[in-house]
């Protein structure tokens, strides 16, 4: 650690210039604050330098006998933690200091076109800048929640929410964004998309009571927009029933089910996996209900056509397998069961290997 703070001083007194006087101290603050690093233009950008007066420093950190920074996929970042903690402890000791580097960081990435890039950095900042109202606001906008939900980061969102202390307010503020969202957005059947998302965000929060409404709306413009026989409309009926069977209202999502099905039969063909998928769904909801003759048809089929598909190993088949077994067991057709299981371990030990634990449905 010693060390590194003796670089550091050395690089203060050798590349620190007239024009930029805390030329290392802004660069090491700003790199120390990132959540993942940052480019060379970001960095420019943030330092509001010139190339000539940076290129000295960049050279001097990457050329070292031990370089001080290194560059992976296009960010620079610190080489060791060891440089990490020297440059917190020579220039952010200081808690304010701290959040007033992340909240320079939150200013800079509000401004940039919501991406990846943005939606990994942009809310990281503002909560480690205890600014709760902004990243309120920022994680109720629709695009930054599209793209949290667009890269399967619900629970990353989910958590910020929580760490806002404002997670009570999530479904109100969602509601709001999305009046907004509708007068704005030409294209209805993104609203669709856009409800789903929200309503699988709120049921996996627990704020089951307003995401079935939502569904019901999600279909309600596919069938309109879309269609009846849409395939739109079949995930959102699949989405629906999934949620009213996890309320336990099997005859509520029977009917969705069975539509989806139907749906799927007719535009994908008796064969392909999203028939597969609705067989599937459908036999445990009438395994749920404790109609076992009429859920085992269904799992055979759903069986049949992923081995066609997906072939007699794959993890897809195993799935099938389980649940079939699975049922046969609760049936006490031990016998039948047992096969099915051995079949789906060998699958699975084949595929994931022996010493992995892995669940399915």
């Amino acid at each position: 650690m010693e060390l590194y703070m003796k670089v550091l001083a050395r690089l203060e007194a050798d590349y620190n210039r007239e024009e930029c006087p805390d030329l290392v101290r802004e660069a090491f603050s700003l790199l120390w604050a990132a959540r993942r690093g940052l480019t060379e233009n970001e960095l420019l950008d943030l330092l509001e330098i010139p190339q000539v007066i940076w290129s000295p420093l960049f050279v001097a950190i990457q050329d070292a006998q031990e370089a001080l920074v290194s560059r992976k996929g296009g960010l620079l970042n610190f080489f060791h933690d060891y440089m990490r903690q020297a440059a917190e402890r020579r220039y952010l000791s200081d808690h304010e200091v701290r959040k007033a580097a992340h909240l320079r960081l939150a200013d800079f990435f509000e401004k940039q076109e919501i991406n990846s890039r943005t939606a990994d950095e942009l809310p990281y900042h503002l909560e480690n800048a205890d600014a709760f109202e902004r990243l309120k606001a920022c994680i109720s906008g629709i695009l930054m929640f599209r793209q949290f939900m667009r890269e399967g980061k619900e629970y990353e969102l989910w958590g910020y929410w929580l760490r806002t202390g404002m997670g009570h307010e999530m479904v109100a503020a969602y509601q709001a964004a999305l009046n907004t969202y509708e007068k704005t957005e030409p294209e209805v059947d993104n609203l669709a998309s856009v409800l789903n998302l929200i309503a699988a965000l709120f049921w996996k929060a627990g704020f089951f009571d307003a995401a079935i409404p939502m569904l019901r709306q999600a279909l309600e413009i596919s069938e309109k927009v879309l269609g009846a026989d849409h395939p739109s409309t079949a995930t959102s009926l699949n989405n629906l029933g999934t949620m009213l069977q996890d309320k336990g209202d099997y005859e509520g999502a029977e009917p969705l089910y069975r539509r989806a099905l139907e749906i799927r039969e007719k535009v994908f063909g008796a064969d392909h996996p999203e028939t597969a998928t609705s067989l599937n769904n459908l036999a445990l909801l009438m395994k749920a209900k404790g109609d076992y003759e009429g859920a085992e048809p269904l799992f055979r089929r759903a069986l049949e056509i992923r081995e066609k598909v997906f072939g007699a190993d794959h993890p897809e088949t195993a799935t099938s397998l389980n649940n079939l077994a699975l049922l046969l067991q609760a049936k006490g057709d031990y016998e039948g069961a047992e096969p099915l299981f051995r079949r789906a371990l060998e699958i699975r030990e084949k595929v994931f290997g022996a010493f992995t634990t892995v669940h399915f449905l």
